[in-house]
């Protein structure tokens, strides 16, 4: 990894990250939730496995629009044959996986294993690509001023759910009742084993946050058949991508805490102004991440085990050119692998 240098000349970033709306306070972080952030995680309840016949009926359903009638005879035929014979059998089958795992629904393990299995490129077949909202003021709107200012918002929110302080997912029907001061504190002091029920009888839902904890500090590593997922917990850097090159620092400190967001845009500067000369026009590692998932697992020889920044040297300004940058770009100046990326192009316009 090239280390980035300090820049000498610093300019601070604002209190405010527009983009991203992100407002800094001054334990340095997004918020400071009254209700612990997995204090629901415990008591959720588990998703329910529908009966044989309900589940056939609305396959029916679904079909329908989309076949001839006399393909939709044909199907409801095999559904009632399905029914008849081989799906009781199955269905108990199905119940008794359920049955076998109390921890988690009976779904989890196979929707995870459809992703790690999938052999397809990750570019386009699963990875999106989500736009960041402009900085409404124009002069923010610069590379480094716009990667510094998301990265520096980034490990905020990073420190926020790293500590707990994060507010719990919560689907609010009667947020007249739960988006209040007084059911924070009941829900606070309600016994994690119970809590969910308190906030559902308020029409307050807890929704699950196990996922939360796969956003920073992971990555996807190929393998010959299936891809695995690691997490590296104790990791302090951040690693940018500008062209062919990738640059490493650190923005957190050894006690945890955060670097002063002038010194990640020291860094930012100071990897814009030193980029080797060959680095945009030469071939970049990024491109191994988009082959299919067993040529990339025996291709692979290092992998990036930090968050990471990538630098776009095009400067996009249609809808179509923006979601053609983010999306995939020229395959080499990204890391699809990564399970949290940004993106940053040269006219300040992010993903």
């Amino acid at each position: 990894m090239l280390l980035a240098r300090p820049a000498a000349s610093l300019r601070r970033t604002p209190p405010l990250v527009k983009g991203l709306f992100v407002v800094r306070n001054k334990s340095g972080y997004v918020q400071k939730t009254v209700i612990p952030t997995f204090h629901f995680q415990k008591s959720l309840t588990r998703l329910p496995i529908p009966s044989l016949d309900d589940t056939l009926n609305r396959y029916l359903l679904a079909v329908q629009p989309v076949v001839s009638a006399n393909e939709f005879d044909a199907t409801k035929r095999a559904v009632e044959k399905f029914r008849k014979q081989d799906g009781p059998e199955l269905h108990a089958a199905l119940v008794e996986r359920d049955n076998a795992s109390p921890e988690t629904s009976y779904i989890n393990k196979w929707w995870f294993d459809m992703y790690v299995q999938d052999r397809q490129p990750l570019v386009i077949n699963v990875n999106p690509q989500i736009k960041i909202k402009d900085d409404p003021a124009p002069e923010k709107n610069t590379q480094n001023q716009r990667a510094a200012s998301l990265i520096a918002s980034s490990v905020r929110v990073f420190r926020t759910l790293r500590d707990r302080h994060l507010e719990p997912d919560i689907f609010h029907t009667k947020p007249n009742y739960s988006k209040t001061s007084a059911f924070n504190t009941f829900c606070k002091f309600l016994p994690e084993s119970v809590s969910f029920y308190g906030a559902a009888a308020l029409g307050a839902y807890p929704l699950d946050m196990s996922q939360y904890k796969n956003l920073f500090h992971s990555t996807r590593i190929p393998g010959v058949g299936q891809d695995k997922l690691e997490l590296f917990p104790d990791s302090k850097h951040i690693v940018v991508q500008y062209g062919s090159a990738f640059y490493k620092f650190n923005v957190l400190k050894d006690d945890g805490t955060a670097v002063a967001d002038a010194d990640i845009l020291a860094a930012i500067d100071s990897i814009l102004k030193n980029r080797p000369a060959e680095s945009a026009a030469a071939l970049g590692v990024g491109l191994l991440t988009t082959l299919p998932r067993d040529d990339w697992a025996r291709a692979r020889t290092a992998l990036v085990q930090s968050d990471t920044v990538t630098l776009e040297h095009t400067a996009p300004e249609s809808p179509a050119a923006i979601s053609r940058t983010f999306l995939h770009g020229d395959g080499a100046n990204h890391w699809f692998d990564k399970s949290f990326q940004l993106i940053v192009a040269a006219n300040g316009k992010a993903s």
